[in-house]
């Protein structure tokens, strides 16, 4: 898994973190496109290592961004990730309706 020919390994890994700062970016942006022209031009072993690196990031991120927040704000976290959970479905909920008046 390690020790991948990526060139340029520092700059890389500090543009996906840029890009994981990012609220609506993330760093899919970088490592899915990545694994997908690494599979293309043959290197599987890369795209598999990119595509499980995305797997890691995404858990990890699920896992602290309540405890993170929570602690920022002052609130436990199980409530902060009720909140996260019920806006998600509010703007999903609230886009559906926005798109109906649309149409």
């Amino acid at each position: 898994m390690f020790g991948q020919n990526v060139k340029y390994p520092l700059l890389m890994a500090l543009l996906i973190a840029f890009a994981d700062a990012l609220p609506i970016i993330g760093s899919g942006t970088i490592l899915i496109p990545w694994a997908v022209v690494g599979s293309i031009q043959g290197d599987i072993n890369l795209a598999i290592c990119l595509i499980v690196l995305y797997i890691i990031i995404t858990i990890a991120r699920q896992l602290l961004e309540p405890k993170v927040v929570g602690s920022q704000i002052g609130i436990h976290p199980i409530f902060t990730l009720i909140a996260m959970y019920t806006g998600y479905k509010f703007i999903r909920n609230s886009w559906y309706v926005c798109a109906d008046q649309l149409l």
